[in-house]
């Protein structure tokens, strides 16, 4: 994107777990666009989910899994999405959906991990800040922040052209 643009930015007020279901449902339709098989572009779809210990991170991508599930997205059958914390990474529908979490991850530990290498059509990334070279690879930053006990605000920023796409998709 051209520095001098501002960034495209949609922000939505999620007051439950069910708003949460529904944004997933919402989220997943427009990745399933931007990342969609007859597309030109087959490169990855990186967002980069911001937020504090507990703000939902994982919480919404285990709604965002059976969501893409429901849109075509191949599996196995239904999918237990687990934290990566320890971990760092997990792939989802036959890999096509890779969820990492860099929380404990420095520059030096990248070279051991396949996250730069991966074929996924859309990569979430937890702590993508710690990072540098996976930040910059952000289509969309995802941010989270906890308002209650089960409310959360979440904000999305298009940080290239893709990522201006999907948020087109989700305001429209």
């Amino acid at each position: 994107m051209n520095p001098a643009d501002p960034s495209p930015v949609w922000e939505a007020s999620l007051a439950s777990l069910a708003a949460t279901g529904r944004f997933a449902a919402k989220l997943a339709a427009a990745i399933d666009a931007v990342t969609a098989p007859s597309s030109t572009r087959r490169e990855t779809l990186w967002i980069g989910l911001l937020g504090e210990v507990g703000a939902g991170k994982t919480t919404l991508t285990a709604r965002l899994v059976p969501a893409l599930q429901k849109l075509g997205w191949a599996s196995d059958g239904p999918e237990e999405v687990a934290s990566p914390t320890y971990a760092i990474e997990h792939n989802y529908l036959r890999g096509a959906l890779l969820h990492a979490d860099l929380y404990r991850l420095s520059d030096a530990r990248l070279p051991q991990l396949s996250l730069l290498d991966t074929t996924a059509r859309a990569a979430l990334v937890e702590w993508p800040e710690r990072i540098a070279a996976v930040n910059e690879l952000l289509d969309v930053e995802l941010q989270l922040e906890a308002l209650s006990a089960r409310g959360r605000m979440v904000r999305l920023v298009g940080k290239t052209p893709r990522g201006a796409d999907l948020i087109r998709l989700l305001a429209g």
